[in-house]
């Protein structure tokens, strides 16, 4: 009897520690995707009591991506994107309904109408910044793909993966970013997210929140993250929630 309980005891130990890690499946070609976008923030200038001293701005936008053209390691390097919808504030911007063709190489994103054609300058600035991540899939394929992680476990992502996964805007620096595997469910992993960014004129931005995973592909489901903008003249908050669909 003794040991018919000590051999379902280790059974049971067995399975609860095999449930406790996952491992990722290979990514698949991305060829198409879908994804909305939302994002808010609100800035204040230090010791400032004016009340127009505090700047907020909320954008939301959705649009699809088909590929154009990838490298022989599956980088996208050319995409053709249209806007079903964009605002800034709740005014609707031009791309909304307008389909452009974005390239990147190392870290330079170029952008074109259709036809090939140049956008004024607000409207390209706003592509170019929405449409900078195309290296975060890959990134993703090396962090996740073939890997394991236990629930609970956390680790430091690499700066090159961590800068290309967060998409960061130039001229700003990855401190450090960690993923902390947090749980498992219905073939997504959740793990949270933990960021410290140097971004420009000695700007610190700290951002906490979650990043959801395929587990059979790799592929991101939702980036959620929020928290703080700070430097010596201003202080705020910032916001943004991204969602995928493949």
């Amino acid at each position: 009897m003794k040991r018919t309980m000590i051999f379902t005891a280790i059974v049971f130990v067995s399975t609860v520690l095999s449930a406790q890690t996952v491992t990722f499946g290979a990514m698949p070609e991305v060829t198409s995707w879908t994804d909305t976008a939302s994002s808010d923030s609100s800035i204040s200038v230090n010791g400032s009591k004016s009340p127009n001293a505090t700047a907020t701005r909320t954008v939301n936008r959705s649009k699809a991506s088909c590929v154009v053209a990838a490298d022989t390691k599956g980088q996208i390097e050319s995409v053709q994107v249209t806007y079903d919808a964009a605002t800034r504030d709740g005014v609707g911007l031009s791309v909304a309904g307008r389909q452009y063709l974005v390239r990147r190489s190392a870290k330079n994103v170029a952008v074109t109408y259709a036809d090939g054609s140049v956008p004024d300058a607000e409207e390209l600035a706003f592509v170019k910044s929405d449409n900078a991540y195309l290296a975060r899939f890959a990134a993703m394929q090396r962090i996740f793909s073939g890997k394991s992680f236990a629930v609970g476990a956390s680790f430091q992502v690499n700066p090159a993966d961590a800068a290309d996964l967060a998409n960061l805007a130039e001229g700003s620096h990855m401190r450090n970013l960690a993923l902390t595997l947090r749980s498992v469910a219905d073939g997504i992993a959740t793990f949270d997210v933990s960021t410290t960014i140097d971004a420009e004129r000695r700007t610190k931005v700290v951002l906490n929140g979650t990043l959801e995973v395929s587990v059979a592909t790799s592929l991101p489901r939702r980036y959620d993250v929020s928290g703080s903008i700070a430097n010596e003249q201003v202080a705020g908050s910032a916001a943004m929630q991204i969602d995928y669909i493949f």
